[in-house]
């Protein structure tokens, strides 16, 4: 995102007494160019700042700076408590790199006595991990918090189930995302939630004004048809309402 078009943002969420902004849409925050000067803006402008990460770019100099910045929160996702549910997860061959860079940070914080950003390590439960996933508590060095989910599903969407428990699949619950949160692509469409991944629910475009989007006839529409349980294409290829524990490890 264009940083003119990113303080245009955070201004009307300023004006607005917006309280809080993530950083992230499907993307890795910590490749942009101008992340911490994005950070600086926004608490400058009192809001609260977080973003996810998947870990790999936590090199000692950076976790220096998103210390140093005023970050909030620092959420890093981790769906493998031993490199082989976390290679069959992610795809990836990183569990070693991604735990060493949290102890770093945590080391950094520590040693800098610092008391944010708070560090998540978030984590869905499904059947590729769910034998070791307690081997959580062994793996840092510091004082974290474990942010747990269940993992989603839809048939419609997804070819293989992964949950732990294999209930059927049923999409008759209205969700909270048109009450509380707006999602700003790059380039300035709104629309009503980050599940929305190709805006297909567009509300409207940032140089109009959250407020306008907030409140537009079509985002009052899509709120009354979820009470009525009238769900879009988007929603109802949505995952199952995932539910949310946060423990400190």
């Amino acid at each position: 995102m264009d940083f003119a078009m990113y303080c245009h943002i955070v201004d009307e969420m300023h004006d607005l007494k917006i309280p809080s902004i993530r950083l992230q849409f499907y993307g890795e925050p910590l490749m942009h160019p101008r992340l911490f000067d994005m950070i600086q803006y926004a608490k400058e402008n009192e809001l609260r700042v977080d973003f996810d990460t998947n870990g790999y770019l936590l090199t000692e100099s950076i976790c220096k700076k998103i210390i140093e910045s005023g970050l909030d929160e620092l959420v890093i996702s981790v769906h493998g408590m031993t490199r082989d549910d976390y290679r069959a997860v992610h795809k990836q061959d990183a569990f070693e790199l991604v735990i060493n860079n949290i102890n770093t940070i945590l080391k950094i914080q520590n040693d800098l006595e610092a008391s944010a950003p708070a560090i998540v390590v978030q984590s869905a439960k499904m059947d590729a991990n769910i034998q070791n996933f307690n081997r959580v508590h062994s793996l840092f060095s510091g004082a974290v918090h474990h942010s747990i989910t269940h993992c989603g599903y839809n048939p419609h969407i997804n070819t293989e189930d992964h949950r732990v428990q294999k209930y059927p699949y049923t999409r008759d619950v209205s969700c909270h995302s048109p009450y509380q949160m707006l999602a700003v692509s790059w380039d300035g469409d709104i629309t009503i939630c980050c599940a929305d991944v190709n805006f297909e629910l567009t509300i409207g475009r940032i140089e109009d004004g959250l407020s306008q989007a907030w409140h537009s006839k079509r985002m009052w529409k899509l709120r009354e048809m979820h009470r009525k349980g009238i769900f879009p294409a988007v929603c109802r290829g949505c995952v199952d309402p995932v539910t949310y524990h946060r423990e400190r490890i």
